[in-house]
């Protein structure tokens, strides 16, 4: 509903364009900076980590990313930190994580802005040091750093959206914890009416705490997108209290607190 035959025709055009557009010879972490500073020369595994992207996004403003690292807790060698790139964005960080074993998976939602087709690039470190890569090459019709946000730029951090399962499946059993709340992460990238840059505002900082121990901590970068949306996978052992805080760039802070029940597991 809401394609027409011209929109169509643009996408199954876009479609043909030559792979070389959003592909190269050279694997992506060689050919970022930023990636290679982090593997300090070493040469990742391409085994272990799986993303999942569309291969092809109209709209750049919120394409869905998922990144899948297996187990946490009964791993002999756990993924503790992983960080995601976009390749022809103009900044190339996306997003970096810090995980504990409580979470059970290291499994993850969101959602990020590309500005242009491209690959994107997911490296991990699991608790042995050894690095882990994978990367997927993206069709984008639309560039989505440029691109307005539909909350003003002023406007307050809103109200934590939270839904967490009720209960859990069972104790050390993960479930899916689901968070977004309102923002406008403007790049600094677009201009406004006036022709002069709009001034960059971004949640720079979110961290979940399970009973006061902190199971996650993220870095969001401007190419995460507008109204910041992060899934993971939490697997506690007993009863408990899930605090979750964001914090943005001018210093403003929201939290939201959760009661934590695990079911008998049955």
């Amino acid at each position: 509903m809401g394609w027409t035959l011209h929109r169509l025709a643009m996408l199954l055009a876009f479609l043909l364009l030559p792979a070389a557009v959003v592909t190269a010879e050279k694997p992506a972490w060689q050919q970022l900076d930023a990636a290679r500073d982090w593997l300090g020369g070493e040469e990742p595994a391409s085994g272990g980590l799986r993303i999942e992207l569309p291969l092809v996004s109209e709209e750049g403003m919120s394409v869905p990313l998922e990144i899948r690292g297996g187990e946490l807790g009964n791993s002999e060698a756990p993924i503790r930190e992983i960080r995601v790139y976009a390749l022809g964005n103009p900044d190339p960080d996306v997003l970096g994580l810090r995980l504990d074993p409580a979470l059970g998976r290291a499994d993850f939602s969101t959602r990020i802005r590309l500005d242009e087709s491209q690959t994107v690039l997911v490296l991990a470190r699991d608790a042995s040091g050894r690095f882990l890569a994978a990367e997927q090459p993206v069709r984008v019709a639309n560039s989505g750093c440029l691109a307005r946000s539909d909350e003003p730029v002023d406007a307050p951090m809103g109200a934590p959206r939270v839904a967490v399962p009720d209960p859990f499946p069972g104790a050390g059993e993960p479930g899916e914890v689901r968070t977004l709340i309102l923002h406008p992460m403007e790049t600094g990238f677009r201009e406004g009416p006036d022709g002069k840059p709009v001034a960059r505002r971004i949640i720079e900082d979110f961290s979940a705490e399970l009973d006061g121990e902190t199971v996650l901590s993220a870095r969001f970068h401007a190419a995460v997108s507008a109204n910041p949306y992060l899934a993971f996978r939490l697997a506690p052992r007993a009863d408990g209290e899930l605090r979750l805080h964001w914090r943005d760039e001018t210093g403003e802070e929201r939290e939201a607190y959760r009661e934590v029940r695990v079911g008998s597991g049955e």
